[in-house]
């Protein structure tokens, strides 16, 4: 056996991982530690008191009007005839944004939680959105004519506000 090789062959050979000794130049280190206060035993974490800034909110745009829709699907549909469900009402709710003047809804947001699922949509045209959305949402919650919004058979009840 060469001296590179382990005599025992099969046992793992260490090399221990000693680093040298580094010199480290600290006599510039105090020259600011005279003037901070000093402390003995445990840390104490000083309690640093920011002086109160000022900001202008007045350029921001209020949060853009939201219609939120809660929908309780029949639980015994499979998920291919739920999205066909809720692609329907959504088109439903589309109809009725443009026919009141609008130019459609967008899905910002939904979840689905025990049963019910809740989706999330915002108007593209934002000038009078907000009436939109309310009348939207009077035509759904208490629809004058059941044929203007028909309810697919895997949607069991639906309820609209603006949020």
């Amino acid at each position: 056996m060469t001296s590179e090789q382990p005599q025992h062959p099969g046992r793992f050979v260490t090399k221990p991982l000693n680093r040298p000794a580094v010199e480290v130049d600290c006599s510039t280190w105090g020259a600011e530690a005279g003037t901070k206060q000093r402390t003995q035993g445990r840390f104490v974490v000083a309690n640093v008191n920011r002086p109160a800034v000022e900001v202008d909110c007045s350029g921001w745009h209020p949060p853009s009007p939201a219609l939120v829709l809660t929908l309780q699907p029949d639980p015994t549909v499979d998920a291919v005839q739920l999205a066909l469900g809720l692609f329907s009402v959504l088109d439903a709710v589309n109809v009725l944004d443009r026919a009141l003047g609008g130019t459609g809804l967008t899905r910002v947001g939904g979840r689905q939680s025990n049963g019910t699922v809740t989706l999330v949509l915002a108007a593209e045209q934002q000038a009078g959105a907000v009436e939109r959305l309310q009348q939207i949402c009077e035509q759904l919650n208490h629809p004058t004519e059941p044929a203007a919004l028909p309810l697919p058979a895997v949607v069991k009840s639906l309820a609209a506000r603006v949020a």
